[in-house]
């Protein structure tokens, strides 16, 4: 692993220069009480009001850091799973992860986003 690959953060509370977002989607119905804490929710979420703040908390990091510096999530993992030994190292982590069925990897090795 080269150096410009590696993760690295020096400081919680120094200058933001790139952030990598994700805009809420259907998955947010996957959101369990057991995972709720986990992940920050203390209440019922609306999909569309979650959508609307998000757009717009994010044309405010594109102000201030410019578009080139925020990046979306599923375009870099579409980006990351382009050749297939990494396509199958990402949809096991993420398989692992989400606590999936395994039978799931030949559906998710099968997804090919549109750009």
């Amino acid at each position: 692993m080269d150096a410009n690959s590696r993760i690295y953060v020096e400081s919680e509370i120094g200058k933001l220069k790139k952030v990598i977002v994700h805009r809420p989607d259907e998955g947010i119905a996957r959101i369990t009480p057991k995972r709720a804490e986990e992940l920050l929710f203390d209440d019922i979420v609306h999909l569309p009001n979650m959508q609307e703040e998000h757009d717009i908390f994010v044309g405010v990091l594109k102000a201030f850091l410019g578009k080139e510096n925020v990046f979306e999530i599923r375009d870099l993992l579409a980006e990351s799973t382009r050749n297939e030994e990494s396509r199958y190292e990402v949809i096991n982590k993420i398989t692992d992860f989400e606590e999936l069925p395994y039978s799931f990897i030949p559906r998710l090795a099968d997804f090919h986003p549109s750009n």
